[in-house]
């Protein structure tokens, strides 16, 4: 997931940005929902039994405990991680076709569970949360990042996988442009907007149920 989609979000007003703001976790983990599973890009693999390798290919398996390699056409690498019983489990790392690394991620029972990382082809991480992927949900924390390195938006999650505490997006220049507290996932008291060279554009106040009750636009 590229970040347009967020980048124009964030070009909305406060109160557009209110209609949108809650799918952008929901489609980061729609995103993510591609590593390990089905793949378009033609890959063969290999295993690995106590450090020895078998054959380039196991299409036809039942049940297997082993590390796994699996390659691009051009024989580099295009994943590795190990399976037992045949779920993949522990560390995954997955590459772009020339080589970086593309993704880390921590499995549980086959479905993504703990850390995630997800780079750009440059070397900078893109995304750094911690995910539940038998929920397809976010837990404790989740931060997304620009292509040159710099936090787009950083959040936390409470035990129910929602926003809580402080929220929030920044600029490409590291400028704050969105501001405000979470709880349970709605947003309480006060939301502040900001433009780019740091000027506040828009205050909007919220109640305890996430109701707009006032809005400053350019105070």
């Amino acid at each position: 997931m590229t970040f347009s989609f967020l980048e124009l979000l964030l070009n909305f007003s406060i109160q557009n940005i209110m209609n949108y703001i809650f799918l952008i976790p929901f489609c980061f983990l729609l995103s993510n929902s591609s590593f390990g599973q089905s793949d378009t890009t033609e890959v063969k693999g290999k295993w690995i039994f106590f450090g020895h390798e078998s054959s380039d290919s196991l299409v036809d398996h039942k049940s297997y405990t082993g590390y796994h390699i699996s390659y691009y056409r051009d024989s580099l690498k295009h994943s590795e991680g190990y399976y037992l019983d045949d779920q993949r489990t522990g560390v995954w790392i997955y590459y772009f076709e020339e080589g970086e690394t593309k993704a880390m991620i921590t499995y549980r029972n086959n479905k993504p569970y703990g850390l995630y990382k997800e780079y750009y082809q440059n070397g900078y991480l893109k995304d750094s949360s911690y995910l539940d992927g038998s929920l397809n949900k976010i837990i404790h924390s989740c931060v997304r990042y620009y292509e040159n390195g710099g936090v787009a938006y950083q959040a936390s999650y409470n035990n129910n996988h929602k926003e809580e505490g402080t929220v929030l997006y920044y600029y490409e220049n590291g400028q704050i442009e969105l501001d405000y507290n979470a709880k349970n996932g709605i947003p309480v008291g006060k939301m502040t907007r900001f433009s780019e060279n740091g000027e506040i554009k828009e205050i909007v106040i919220f109640n305890e149920k996430g109701e707009v009750i006032k809005s400053i636009v350019d105070p």
